[in-house]
């Protein structure tokens, strides 16, 4: 994304040793017009991400923010359930994702560029 020129937000990248993750999150959600969300079998049942996308559809309903899902190895059926919100937006699937494996960068590429057309 930033070889893209975009600029992520990455909260595991914010702060320092110490920090109040909570409170670095919410910088970020106030800051951010977009919200991409990388949904994955470790995302689920993880309370302070849970917490994290919460709010930024929250956000979302409000006006102020733009939540833009991405399953990785998951499928919609999976993520309905539990996420209603999330499974009945438009969201990108990368169903070849397996934790510990890289995602293609042919993949990567395409998803970059379809968000620049997005946010443009």
């Amino acid at each position: 994304m930033k070889r893209a020129g975009l600029k992520p937000w990455l909260d595991k990248d914010q702060g320092k040793w110490g920090d109040g993750l909570i409170h670095q999150i919410q910088n970020g959600l106030v800051r951010s017009r977009f919200v991409v969300v990388f949904v994955s079998a470790a995302f689920l049942g993880k309370g302070c991400s849970e917490k994290e996308l919460e709010t930024a559809l929250s956000m979302e309903m409000g006006g102020r923010k733009v939540v833009l899902p991405i399953l990785l190895g998951l499928t919609h059926a999976e993520v309905e359930g539990r996420y209603p919100m999330v499974s009945c937006k438009k969201y990108k699937e990368v169903p070849e994702y397996a934790p510990g494996k890289r995602v293609s960068e042919k993949v990567i590429a395409a998803m970059v560029d379809e968000l620049k057309a997005f946010i443009s």
